[in-house]
């Protein structure tokens, strides 16, 4: 599955004079979660330069629930759907860990491009992911 679970620690730069996380904070969070899973499906930095690919970001729709307050461990939930060979859908979600309450939520919509246009190498990259983990079981 298109899945992946990291937990993190806000830090104090990301409060706001509020004492709340700033809403600018999430973003990066997500883009970590993205980072992270196209790492796990086999999509790395590495790979798409040497490929001249680009995950370009159309569309980011962000829903904040529940302020966080405190300095608490999150937990940074994405998830993927490759509608076709070059469009992404993204979506994240920001929760507390133990009783999975949801702080934020985001879709976002990227287009894999290389310098022509949409570009139909990102599928060959989850082609060789799934292949090598047909492999190994």
């Amino acid at each position: 599955m298109n899945l992946t679970t990291f937990e993190y620690y806000p830090r104090f730069h990301e409060f706001d004079s509020y004492s709340i996380i700033h809403h600018s904070a999430y973003f990066c969070w997500y883009e970590e979660g993205r980072v992270l899973l196209l790492q796990k499906l086999g999509i790395t930095q590495e790979k798409l330069k040497e490929e001249n690919i680009q995950i370009v970001l159309q569309t980011i729709r962000s829903n904040f629930v529940f302020p966080i307050s405190q300095r608490v461990k999150v937990e940074i939930v994405t998830s993927a759907d490759f509608k076709n060979h070059s469009k992404i859908k993204f979506k994240h979600s920001v929760r507390c860990p133990i009783t999975k309450s949801i702080y934020a939520s985001a879709e976002i919509d990227a287009i894999a491009r290389d310098q022509s246009g949409p570009s139909l190498k990102i599928s060959n990259f989850l082609n060789q992911t799934n292949e090598m983990e047909r492999h190994a079981s």
